[in-house]
């Protein structure tokens, strides 16, 4: 008793310290946090806030260029704090959990199929397993000493008593030998699946749970939230005025390295859903091609680019500044509405990203 009282004194001691372990660990990632929050503007700044939407907002009521609704391949780094469904880059961590988690599960399912099945197999050899043994006999024993002398007389004596005579009769059952299986319960299989599934829902929820970090900080920041919201959508500015540029400098590339075109006969085979050149996704719809260069791009695309880019890339001349004409009105407010031209890569160079200029590239 006293073993066991120890025992359980040190368990509940390992349990606290562990406890203790974690309270420490979560108030140093919320100090990492909020360190990280006041010094690096570029950290956790990736979601559409209220005051990203009032910026968007007021922009349109002065007709300047705005954001809203996101581009297609600007979906995959933003993230909208209302909604419900989760965003690209928070998909990210999570799939790799459903992964691990539907594995553990198929194991698990594959476990109990084994045990079911062995559990059926020990519960027929049980019921067609049942042998009896019936042994039936008679025993006659007689000893007859011949003689009547002193020897025959003193044997007689001694083995007159091993005269026997009785009927044998003895039965052999194998029911005590033969298995008796336990099958595991529902309310087993149902806990250790619940366990999974609620393992899963912890991990989508800490998705959401995320989202409240950036929420908290901005209550306790304001200055601090209205400053990184301001320099999120100039970035988005400039990020797609620079996505428009390198849209333009691929698709020149692509139309210098064109292969030739598949022969007829099986062209019924390779062909292919139409995607659309800026986002590279399958058109749902009937696109919006170019009056010039006949490219397809999806309606959201062709929203926010409102030009081809690569007919505006070829049209602008060289020595000019290539101007976005997303941003109707530029004013000091949108310091990317110009930007100074490219050089325009050479014949040799054409189909090669690595001979870019890297001040085209995404941030």
């Amino acid at each position: 008793m006293r073993i066991q009282k120890e025992v359980m004194t040190l368990t509940l001691n390992c349990i606290n310290a562990v406890i203790y372990a974690l309270y420490v660990l979560v108030f140093l990632s919320a100090r990492a946090y909020v360190v990280a929050y006041l010094t690096d503007i570029r950290f956790d700044n990736c979601y559409i806030s209220d005051q990203f939407r009032e910026i968007d907002a007021r922009r349109k009521d002065e007709a300047r260029s705005t954001l809203l609704p996101l581009a297609p391949v600007e979906q995959l780094v933003m993230i909208e704090r209302l909604q419900i469904r989760l965003a690209v880059l928070e998909k990210k961590p999570l799939m790799p959990a459903t992964v691990m988690l539907a594995t553990r599960a198929l194991v698990f399912a594959a476990v109990f199929l084994v045990d079911y099945l062995v559990g059926c197999l020990l519960a027929a050899v049980r019921r067609h397993g049942s042998v009896v043994v019936l042994q039936e006999g008679y025993t006659n024993m007689s000893i007859t000493v011949r003689g009547t002398g002193d020897v025959a007389t003193l044997v007689q004596q001694l083995y007159g008593g091993l005269q026997a005579s009785h009927a044998v009769r003895s039965v052999f059952r194998t029911d005590n030998c033969l298995p008796l299986p336990s099958f595991t319960s529902t309310t087993d299989r149902l806990a250790v699946f619940g366990l999974l599934s609620l393992v899963w829902l912890l991990t989508l929820s800490n998705s959401y749970f995320l989202r409240l970090r950036s929420v908290i900080a901005a209550k306790f920041y304001p200055e601090r939230e209205r400053s990184r919201t301001r320099w999120l959508y100039n970035e988005c500015l400039r990020q797609r005025f620079t996505l428009v540029m390198q849209m333009a400098l691929e698709l020149l590339a692509a139309s210098d390295g064109a292969t030739q075109e598949t022969p007829r006969l099986c062209s019924h085979l390779c062909r292919k859903k139409p995607t659309c050149r800026a986002c590279h996704q399958a058109l749902t719809s009937e696109g919006h091609p170019c009056s010039t260069c006949d490219l397809l791009f999806c309606s959201q695309c062709w929203d926010t680019l409102q030009v081809c880019p690569l007919c505006w890339y070829k049209n602008v001349p060289e020595t000019g500044h290539r101007v976005l004409p997303v941003p109707r009105n530029p004013t000091t407010a949108d310091p990317i509405a110009t930007q100074p031209p490219p050089p325009r890569p050479a014949a040799g160079q054409r189909g090669r990203r690595n001979r870019l200029d890297p001040s085209v590239q995404p941030c």
